[in-house]
């Protein structure tokens, strides 16, 4: 963080967690270019994560689970850094990291083209 805030202007929390996890990061990010004298607003902050988009919950933890078997992850692990659930949840939980200032997004969406499209509208 001491580089990204003496050089960057970018920086990508990426699996960084919850919204409130990715907070207490941007908050040390905002220390380090305080005490250089940086405006922190000049550095963008992004998220990457996954999206498990269906239409309701359950059906998004049931795909959640098979996910979290090939990553090796437990299904509360994965429910803290990635979308998941219908489009409802994913809008809120997509409020809440920019809440917190994450201004970019890189989301991973599985192979099925239809929860990209989904997404989309």
């Amino acid at each position: 963080m001491r580089i990204v805030a003496e050089e960057g202007e970018g920086w990508g929390v990426c699996l960084g967690g919850s919204p409130e996890a990715a907070k207490a990061k941007i908050s040390s990010l905002k220390d380090y270019c305080d005490q250089i004298s940086k405006r922190s607003d000049n550095i963008t902050i992004s998220h990457s994560c996954m999206v498990v988009l269906s239409k309701t919950r359950e059906q998004s933890i049931e795909l959640l689970k098979a996910k979290g078997k090939d990553l090796n992850a437990t299904v509360d692990s994965l429910l803290q850094r990635h979308l998941v659930g219908p489009p409802s949840e994913i809008t809120s939980r997509i409020d809440e990291y920019v809440d917190v200032g994450i201004r970019h997004f890189t989301l991973y969406f599985d192979h099925d083209l239809r929860n990209l499209e989904r997404f989309a509208s």
